[in-house]
């Protein structure tokens, strides 16, 4: 309901109150009933998505301990939620900012493995492409060593039915 309220509201709530509730959260935060903490993780992803940086930002150095603390626990997925929160921090704030108010340092490991992850998803989204580029410039040199009239690997009438390289066969594209 508080989600909810907030983010309908969001351009309505003073200031002061949104610091009022982020307080109120960060209490609840810390309690050990996880239906309370539940839906306080769907209230900070949020949180980090609608308000300004500016109204978060002091909060930073109580509420990065308090979701480490829940990162550890793989009941009720609340390890994988407290991940998607701090990428999604991560997005917004700066690293250092982040890493600053991680505090103990195995509680940083939690964000060094989500700063890992994402340089490892860029590298291989990089290879990806590099590859995809790759193929597309060795596509016309293989369909120009293949024995037929048009060009083409297959007969064009059959296109909808090709994979791969033959799609973007320069046969194709000229028709």
């Amino acid at each position: 309901m508080r989600s909810n309220f907030s983010a309908s509201f969001t351009d309505t709530i003073s200031d002061q109150m949104h610091n009022e509730i982020l307080t109120t959260m960060l209490v609840f935060l810390s309690s050990t009933n996880r239906e309370i903490v539940k839906s306080i993780l769907g209230f900070v992803k949020l949180v980090i998505h609608t308000l300004p940086t500016d109204l978060i930002r002091p909060h930073l150095k109580d509420l990065v301990p308090a979701l480490l603390s829940w990162s550890h626990d793989h009941k009720n997925h609340f390890k994988v939620k407290v991940r998607h929160i701090f990428e999604r921090m991560l997005r917004r704030f700066t690293w250092e900012a982040i890493y600053s108010c991680a505090g103990e340092e195995e509680a940083s490991k939690v964000l060094i493995n989500i700063k890992k992850r994402k340089e490892r998803a860029k590298r291989k989204k990089a290879n990806r492409e590099q590859e995809d580029g790759e193929a597309d410039e060795a596509c016309p040199d293989i369909l120009s060593m293949l024995p037929t009239d048009s060009g083409c690997a297959i007969d064009c009438s059959f296109k909808g039915c090709c994979w791969g390289r033959f799609r973007r066969c320069p046969v194709w594209q000229s028709e």
